[in-house]
Parts: C-alpha cells; structure tokens; sequence
C-alpha cells in the first residue's frame, strides 16, 4: 500500500539552532575593597553615625550613635528592646550617615544590618567603647551598661558608599 498522498514523507528533525549563551555577569563587587587608605582611616576616626532603620509606619526611624569600623564592618551599640533593633530585626537594609571631625567631612553608607546577642555583643560593645573612652575606663563602662542585660551590637555590611571628605 502506498502512502496519501495529503502526508509528507518523514524526515528526521534538524539539530536544534545554536543559540549563543550570553555571559554571566560579573559577580557584585565588595564596595569595601574600593576603599582607600584615606577612606577607611575617616571611618575608622568617625565622631559618630545617625542610624536610618526601615519603620514599618512609612517615615524612617533615625537615631545617633557610637560606631566603629573594623575595616569590613561597621559596629553600632544598642538595645534589645528598641524600635531600632526591631525595625532592623524585620528589616535589614540600613542607612548610616557617618561623621567626622569636619562638619563639611560625611559619608551616607547604605547596607545591610544584623543583630547580635551575648557574648559576642559584649566582645564587640568593648571594641566600641574603647574607641571612645580611655583604656583604662573600658571594663567600668561596660559593666555600667550591661547591668540592664539587654545590650546588642548592630552590625553593617556596607553595600554602598556615597563620600563627602572636605
């Protein structure tokens, strides 16, 4: 029997087209290792830092703190119960403006935060204080603090750095 001649002979399938792979795009890259000498010394001298937390009401919460840079991070002291540490617990993504001796002097860092707890925060709330008190005054201050229990450190991850040096 003969084939109808309405069908087509079989054929087998052509490859299917090459199409070519575009390349993977490069990998974020860490703003910290952008940072000059110069940079990293201005933050690690930093007066202070006004702290923008996500407050799920809309406006953003602000606060002024102690901070210190350790080179990759940059360590803010807090407690527990506070609506920066619970908007930073729902939210991570921060904002810092960090301030130097200078008025004219700032950078705006935004990042990402993590809260931590214990002994770690009490390891990392002496790194801070002893940016700003004497050696000697370090231990006393800190046990004047952590007589309320609920002490923390907040730590950023910078993700971007917008620089003001006068």
């Amino acid at each position: 029997p003969s084939a109808p001649s309405n069908i087509a002979p079989f054929s087998p399938p052509s490859a299917p087209p090459v199409v070519p792979v575009a390349p993977a795009p490069p990998a974020p890259r860490d703003p910290v290792q952008a940072l000059t000498s110069a940079q990293h010394e201005f933050l690690a001298g930093a007066a202070g830092a006004v702290m923008a937390v996500n407050d799920p009401s809309g406006p953003p919460h602000l606060t002024d703190s102690m901070v210190h840079w350790d080179g990759t991070l940059l360590r803010l002291p807090a407690q527990l119960f506070t609506a920066r540490a619970t908007n930073v617990d729902r939210d991570p993504r921060v904002s810092l403006l960090v301030h130097g001796a200078s008025p004219n002097s700032w950078v705006a860092i935004t990042g990402t935060a993590s809260l931590v707890h214990g002994e770690q925060a009490a390891i990392e709330s002496r790194l801070i204080l002893a940016k700003y008190v004497a050696e000697d005054e370090v231990e006393r201050r800190w046990a004047e603090l952590a007589t309320d229990g609920d002490r923390i450190v907040i730590q950023v991850r910078p993700t971007r750095f917008v620089w003001r040096l006068a």
